[in-house]
């Protein structure tokens, strides 16, 4: 994910002190699931978007949105 939102969108799975001086931001987290405890991983992942405004936080989420439903591995 980083990789496709380029080096001027922070992406981490855990919040900063200093969110303000690190925006735009996505937090990934994984939030349950389960495994076949051999090779198919079953995830639900919360992303959550934070930007200086909230059509930059809406926008970024539609990419992130638009990369998760065609372009990222396994998709689709």
């Amino acid at each position: 994910l980083q990789q496709r939102l380029g080096e001027g969108v922070w992406v981490r799975d855990e919040l900063d002190n200093n969110l303000l001086d690190d925006l735009p931001t996505v937090q990934v987290q994984r939030v349950g699931g389960s495994d076949d405890g051999f090779r198919l991983d079953r995830c639900l992942v919360d992303i959550d978007v934070y930007d200086s405004t909230r059509g930059g936080a809406i926008g970024l989420a539609a990419t992130i949105r638009g990369l998760l439903m065609t372009e990222l591995r396994g998709s689709g």
